[in-house]
This record gives C-alpha cells, structure tokens and sequence, in this order.
C-alpha cells in the first residue's frame, strides 16, 4: 500500500487492527481541517447571529471565553463527578477483594 512504511515506534499495530487506526487517523485529519476553518472564519469576521453580542468576538480565544464560561464549568464539573465515581468505584471493588481475601485468610 502506498506511504506503508512500517513505521509504528510505539506498537500499536501488535495491539490494535492497522486498518482501524487508518480510519481513525482520517477521522481525526479531517477533524482538525474543519478546526482550522472554523478558526480561520471567525478571523474573517464571519460569525453567528445572536441578540446579546456573544457571538461577535473576533478573536477565537476571546470568543471561547466569552461564550464557554458556563459550558467550561460544567464540563469541568462533568470531569471532577466521572474521576470521582470511577475513584469510588475502584475503591469499593479493592474493598471487596481486600474483604474476600481476609475471610478466605482467617475464616476457612
């Protein structure tokens, strides 16, 4: 196949189905060219219509903070409740093998 240069410095074609990773690789390129337009529109000056002005920053930095300083909180909120559950979680399951491992210890 064309550009199959067998270069892979981290092993991922032992773990993972090479032509899954090439469909991934695309899927990712063509995310990023529509980043790139996205950026380079609201550069131009092109941006959406709103009532209140948050949409008219012609800066993308100033844009994000301008519009996504609740959806920033809530995503961070999101983060800190999933590391949370998965905290608990992986404590109450060594929990139960720390307790199933005593009874098997003294109790049998």
């Amino acid at each position: 196949m064309i550009g199959n240069v067998e270069f892979d410095p981290l092993g991922f074609a032992e773990v993972y189905d090479v032509k899954w990773l090439r469909e991934a690789e695309l899927k990712h390129g063509r995310v990023s060219m529509l980043a790139v337009v996205g950026w380079l529109v609201t550069q131009a000056g092109i941006h959406l219509p709103s009532p209140d002005g948050i949409y008219d920053s012609s800066n993308p930095i100033d844009a994000f903070f301008k519009v996504c300083v609740s959806v920033f909180g809530v995503i961070v909120f999101g983060v800190i409740v999933f590391v949370s559950i998965v905290f608990v979680s992986i404590v109450f399951v060594c929990g139960c093998v720390f307790l199933v491992c005593v009874y098997v210890c003294f109790c049998v």
